[in-house]
C-alpha cells in the first residue's frame, strides 16, 4: 500500500468577542478561523477531510494567537496522529514581530516575524486579491437576503494559459462581522464594504497527462467567526509575559 502523504497541519485559533472590562471599559476580543481540507494519499485518491483551527484575542493593541500543531503521518498505509503541541503568540499590532510561548509559559522565540510564522500567515492571508489578478475569473451568481445581511457570490475560475480545467469560489459576506478587527481577507472586505466570514474552493476531478494520473475532485474552506473566549484570566497572563519581555 502507498503511505499517505505526511501533512503537518496547523490546529488552533483566531479570537475576538469577549468582554472583559479593564479601567475604562476595555474589551478583550475572540474569535475563531477554521480551514477544513483534504488528506490526498499518492495516488492522489482523496482519503478524508480533516480541519484545523487558529483561535485569535484582541486586547488594545495586542494580538494573541493560539495555535496547535497536530502532525499526520502514515504507518503500513494507515493514517495516524501523532504530538499535538500549542502555543501562543502576542505581537503588537503595529508590528510583524512578537514572542512565541508554550502552554507552561515558557518562551519558545523571543523574536518570531509573523510573516515566518506560517501557521499563522497561512489562516490570515488567502491571496485573493493576486488569485483575481493572475487567473481568469467570471461572476456566475450573486444572491443577496433581504435584509442585506449575507451576499453569496460564486465564481468560476481558470488559469489564463488554460481554461478547460475550472475551480469554483463560494464567498460568503456578513455586515454582521464588520466589527471584528480581523479578516479572512482585507482585499475582499475593503471591496465589498462588508465582511467575508467564509470562502470555499471547489477542485473537480483532474487528469494529469504528464504523470497518467487522476486527482479526485475535492473542497477547501475557511470560516471565520465569533466564538465565546476561554479563561481571559490566561490571556492576560501570556500578554503580561509578552509586555514583560519587551
Amino acid at each position: 500500500m502507498h503511505n499517505i502523504i505526511k501533512i503537518v497541519v496547523l490546529s488552533s485559533a483566531f479570537a475576538l468577542a469577549i468582554s472583559y472590562s479593564v479601567g475604562q471599559n476595555q474589551r478583550i476580543q475572540c474569535a475563531r478561523i477554521t480551514h477544513i481540507f483534504p488528506i490526498l494519499n499518492n495516488e492522489a485518491k482523496l482519503v478524508s477531510y480533516d480541519t484545523s483551527y487558529i483561535d485569535y484575542y484582541v486586547y488594545n493593541n495586542i494580538r494573541t494567537y493560539k495555535f496547535s500543531y497536530l502532525n499526520y503521518t502514515s504507518e503500513n498505509g494507515i493514517l495516524k496522529k501523532i504530538d499535538k503541541i500549542s502555543h501562543y503568540f502576542v505581537r503588537d499590532m503595529d508590528s510583524i514581530y512578537g514572542r512565541e510561548f508554550d502552554t507552561a509559559f515558557h518562551l519558545y522565540n523571543a523574536r518570531t516575524n509573523l510573516n515566518s510564522a506560517a501557521y499563522i500567515h497561512a489562516f490570515s492571508n488567502l491571496y485573493l486579491k493576486e488569485s483575481f489578478e493572475t487567473l481568469n475569473t467570471k461572476l456566475i451568481s450573486l444572491q443577496q437576503d433581504k435584509d442585506s445581511v449575507v451576499l453569496h457570490e460564486i465564481y468560476e475560475a481558470s488559469e489564463k494559459t488554460d481554461s478547460t480545467y475550472k475551480i469554483t469560489w463560494h464567498f460568503l459576506y456578513s455586515n454582521v462581522l464588520n466589527d471584528l478587527p480581523i479578516h479572512l481577507s482585507s482585499f475582499m472586505d475593503s471591496v465589498k464594504k462588508t465582511h467575508l466570514y467564509e470562502f470555499t474552493i471547489i477542485n473537480p476531478y483532474r487528469k494529469l497527462q504528464t504523470k497518467n494520473l487522476t486527482v479526485d475532485a475535492f473542497i477547501n474552506s475557511y470560516k471565520l467567526e465569533k466564538i465565546d473566549c476561554p479563561d481571559e484570566a490566561l490571556i492576560f497572563e501570556y500578554i503580561h509575559a509578552y509586555l514583560k519581555g519587551k
